[in-house]
């Protein structure tokens, strides 16, 4: 690969015409401003330079992509980003970088007893349990949280039954009271069906 700035320049000059002007081979044309034959390229080099005709070599950080272009190289491949001068990246959204090479994933807020492992997503540490988006609470925590919470939904649970009770009961006496004072009343039995 050729350094920037160094040109490889083939002087190929062909025996000047009938009209006095210099000739290129096939493949050059002069340069005006230096007088000389300089390799032409049918498509330009994109961040590369015509080194011979049709031929383009790659600026140093660059790699050869096709022919006539070459795309800018990042050692780090630019996980989760892209690669956009050499060894510098463009992260892609949700992603950030504080350095130009690697691209880490932003998490609002931080990670507790965790990392961002993801955009917006924590992963806890070993021997950690997530408690919300952004928390972590060690296992022991954890596991007292959530019999602390099984406790408090089977007494609600218990105390609706025992109320749901209360109130058939207090329904069926309502109703047999209600028989016994039409007994005294008309002096016969009804029954409550």
């Amino acid at each position: 690969m050729l350094g920037r700035g160094i040109f490889l320049l083939v002087f190929l000059l062909l025996p000047a015409s009938q009209t006095g002007h210099m000739l290129c081979q096939n493949g050059y044309e002069l340069d005006s401003t230096t007088n000389r034959c300089i390799p032409v390229c049918s498509t330009p080099c994109c961040n590369g330079i015509c080194t011979a005709p049709d031929k383009c070599e790659c600026l140093d950080g660059y790699v050869r992509e096709s022919d006539s272009i070459c795309l800018p190289h990042c050692e780090n491949e630019c996980l989760n980003g892209y690669c956009i001068v050499p060894e510098r990246c463009a992260c892609k959204y949700g992603y950030s970088t504080t350095d130009g090479k690697i691209c880490q994933p932003i998490c609002d807020g931080g990670c507790v007893n965790g990392f961002c492992s993801a955009p917006g997503e924590c992963t806890c540490n070993d021997g950690y349990s997530k408690l919300n988006a952004t928390n972590c609470i060690t296992v022991s925590t954890a596991g007292a949280r959530i019999l602390t919470n099984k406790t408090l939904l089977f007494g609600l649970i218990g105390t609706s039954v025992l109320l749901l009770i209360g109130v058939v009961m207090y329904i069926f006496r309502k109703r047999a009271n209600s028989g016994l004072e039409m007994e005294e009343q008309f002096g016969t039995y009804f029954s409550i069906n």
